[in-house]
């Protein structure tokens, strides 16, 4: 039928006869299970249309829309969102940072639809679609679609558990979620929020291909958090791999807490607020009930070689008060400053620790030294170079002054505060 009314035949052109396309027969004395599929439906301004999968009901409207002489080539590319870099439908199966659709599908017009996506997103793509050219969202309706869970699945029946297992499980997953801007967002782990987390800024145009590979936490130079391959810059794979709608690959694999500083790591790296990201269902899980251990005897030498930074520590810098925590930080906030000031640039690199210094470097467009070896302490500084902080105070505090005497600025420009002890 479809193939028939791509070249302007009406349905009944074609007749079947014999076969019971709507209940099909069953081999004697077996009975079938009805698969949830089989009761799915949509309703598009009352017409009514059956789908089997998720992906079918943005197919089916995106046809509907085609039919009613919408989406035309002069529409493309089509976009969910202003700044988004992810295509929905466009004359080629590209997005626009050149990443090929996933899960690309040919409409009638010959038109590429990206049909990647979870039961929920495709469903608010469709309805988007709706209002782009006029039509209420609620015209779709949906039948046997679990809009909230990305599922049709009917609940399984719980399995009885322990006293002790039941404080393993505090919080029901189906009351978890996220909120990001105001949008709600169910999900079932913290991995799962964080996935979602960085879908949702690929809608804002953010993490393109070309800003990959994208390090998040201290640990750059041996891990990517989000990448054009799920492979780390040492070879090894990575341990929980998840393909983003544009087609990069997201490291969710950490615990509840480490995931947690990821988001709001992530979000803080293109500008948004913590007020931005709001998570539910997430606070009564504290991971497991183990007993606190015992703490373990230490020297007076060793409780003064773990003190806690000093909440004091600051940098100046030409007047301007900044406040750090390591040395560390300060290396970096200084690399910033000289880069809001239109100093340190990628041609520039490498730059050397010193004059007769050729084995280690101080700021290069990559976080590794000379001989290959990665960067003990590596910053990524905001115009994506990298800085190595791995010395000691005295040869930082000499390391960055030189620095500033290299591009016009007195030693004295910098100060720092509540670094005596």
């Amino acid at each position: 039928q479809t193939l028939l009314s791509h070249y302007g035949y009406p349905p009944d052109t074609l007749q079947l006869e014999g076969f019971d396309i709507d209940t099909p027969a069953a081999p004697p004395g077996n009975t079938v299970r009805p698969s949830p599929s089989h009761n799915r439906a949509i309703t598009l301004n009352g017409e009514y249309i059956s789908v089997k999968h998720a992906k079918d009901v943005l197919i089916q409207t995106a046809e509907w829309l085609i039919e009613r002489n919408h989406i035309q080539q002069t529409d493309c590319p089509i976009q969910i969102g202003e700044y988004s870099t992810f295509h929905i439908i466009h004359t080629l199966p590209f997005h626009q940072d050149n990443g090929s659709f996933i899960s690309p599908i040919v409409l009638s017009n010959d038109l590429f639809l990206e049909a990647h996506g979870r039961t929920w997103e495709l469903i608010r793509t469709a309805r988007t679609l709706l209002k782009r050219y006029g039509y209420s969202p609620e015209s779709l309706q949906l039948k046997g679609f679990d809009e909230n869970q990305g599922t049709a699945r009917s609940a399984k029946t719980p399995t009885p558990t322990s006293p002790r297992q039941k404080t393993h499980r505090a919080s029901p997953v189906s009351e978890r979620a996220v909120v990001l801007d105001g949008e709600r967002i169910p999900v079932r782990s913290m991995a799962d929020a964080y996935l979602q987390v960085a879908n949702w800024l690929i809608q804002q145009g953010h993490l393109r291909h070309s800003e990959c590979p994208i390090h998040i936490g201290k640990a750059i130079t041996t891990r990517y958090a989000i990448h054009t391959e799920p492979i780390y810059p040492t070879g090894r794979k990575f341990f929980s791999p998840r393909q983003l709608r544009n087609g990069l690959f997201l490291e969710v694999h950490g615990s509840r807490s480490q995931n947690k500083l990821n988001i709001q790591n992530l979000l803080q790296r293109y500008g948004y607020p913590p007020s931005t990201l709001q998570l539910i269902g997430f606070d009564e899980v504290q991971g497991t009930t183990r007993s606190p251990k015992r703490p373990t005897p230490t020297s007076p030498r060793q409780n003064l070689q773990r003190a806690s930074p000093s909440p004091n520590r600051a940098v100046i810098l030409d007047g301007e008060r900044i406040p750090v925590r390591s040395m560390a930080d300060v290396c970096e906030t200084v690399a910033n400053w000289l880069i809001a000031r239109g100093h340190l640039k990628p041609q520039d690199c490498p730059i050397y620790h010193g004059v007769n210094s050729s084995s280690r470097y101080f700021i290069h467009t990559e976080p590794q030294h000379p001989s290959g070896r990665p960067f003990f302490l590596g910053k990524r500084l905001t115009n994506g170079l990298f800085i190595e902080a791995n010395a000691g105070r005295d040869q930082n505090l000499r390391y960055l002054k030189n620095l500033l005497q290299r591009h016009g600025y007195p030693p004295n420009t910098l100060q720092l505060i509540g670094f005596d002890d």
